[in-house]
């Protein structure tokens, strides 16, 4: 390892950064639960914060502007301060790289992501500089120390675009807090749930007009463009019912309730279900997952623990779903979620903190 990247100042070794677009929080519980165990601090930072910076203007947002601030600080630190530990996280081909590569690469640098197909053309950041930023990814890649996959899938396509070494990436999915998400001994009153952004790639209108008059209950759970709809539907069926976003312990609650979960999303030539956080959550309460054969639900339900269905075939995998041996699929749902439990998934983070 070269000097400018071995030389970690005393601050920096117990401290690491996420570098994001936006800043997601909630999917690194895994590494944040290692960081408590070893007492490291970690913070988050995103590089979007011109565009942070401009909408705090907007709307006069004091909080919005100090973030954007805060963020813009510690890019141009990058430049000239000490050496840092970074885990850079981006969609494929951010044309930001071209600026944060240069400003990066003196750094210990790791890199995350959840795309699973790299080697084609379906990929969501687009433009000139996207093309620049695609010839430059495989260099940044061959910076990193390591780099963390959140598929088995996302590991073998970057592998062959960015001709990654294999044995430096691990497969670490996301996690959920097991504090919050465990199973109960009640009574399950709620047959089916949706829970997640209500928008159109989530396919909540099909869902809805499946259980229109049926005698199954059907909870939807959230906020988007189209909780106007899920509320109207509830409106005209007693067996739809609409809640807008609740709090985690709320929504366990209710998951602790549910028979099954339901994911219905529509892939698109830039998007599909990568992962799908309310599976997990929802399994670890026990609720049996009904879930579209999307690449991140592939791996998640897995050997006979829930139902996988193709796009355009909800109706029968519902149908399905209640003829199988329910119990048996919730016990394997359980035990399968112990997997991406925090404490589970932050042992597979260990190698950022070597």
């Amino acid at each position: 390892m070269d000097q400018s990247r071995s030389a970690i100042s005393s601050s920096s070794k117990d401290k690491l950064y996420i570098l994001h677009e936006y800043g997601e929080p909630g999917h690194y519980l895994g590494l944040r639960r290692l960081c408590e165990m070893r007492g490291v601090e970690l913070a988050q930072r995103e590089f979007s914060w011109l565009r942070g910076l401009a909408k705090g203007l907007l709307f006069r947002d004091r909080k919005k502007i100090v973030r954007a601030w805060q963020n813009m600080r510690f890019l141009f630190g990058l430049i000239t301060g000490p050496n840092k530990r970074v885990l850079f996280s981006a969609a494929p081909f951010d044309w930001r790289l071209v600026f944060l590569y240069p400003i990066l690469w003196r750094h210990r640098l790791f890199y995350h992501t959840s795309w699973s197909e790299w080697e084609g053309e379906r990929y969501p950041k687009r433009g000139v500089l996207a093309a620049v930023a695609k010839r430059l990814w495989p260099r940044m890649l061959g910076r990193c120390e390591r780099v963390y996959a959140v598929t088995q899938r996302a590991k073998e396509s970057l592998c062959a675009f960015g001709g990654v070494d294999p044995n430096k990436v691990e497969v670490v999915g996301h996690a959920y807090d097991e504090t919050i998400f465990f199973p109960q001994d009640k009574k399950r009153d709620i047959d089916f749930i949706y829970a997640g952004r209500l928008v159109p790639q989530k396919g909540i209108e099909e869902v809805l007009e499946l259980f229109l008059g049926r005698s199954e209950r059907l909870y939807v759970v959230g906020e988007g463009p189209l909780a106007p709809l899920a509320k109207e539907y509830g409106e005209q069926s007693p067996n739809i019912v609409y809640l807008p976003k609740l709090s985690k312990h709320e929504l366990a609650s209710l998951f602790r309730r549910s028979r099954f979960v339901v994911l219905n999303s529509k892939k698109s030539p830039r998007w599909e279900e990568l992962f799908g956080m309310v599976l997990i959550e929802a399994m670890a309460c026990g609720a049996v997952p009904v879930a579209v054969d999307h690449v991140g639900p592939r791996e998640v339900v897995t050997d006979g623990c829930g139902v996988l269905f193709e796009e355009g075939r909800l109706q029968e995998a519902l149908e399905f779903a209640l003829r199988s041996d329910e119990e048996s699929m919730r016990q394997r749902a359980i035990e399968r979620s112990k997997e991406f439990a925090s404490s589970a998934v932050a042992q597979k983070w260990k190698g950022i903190l070597g």
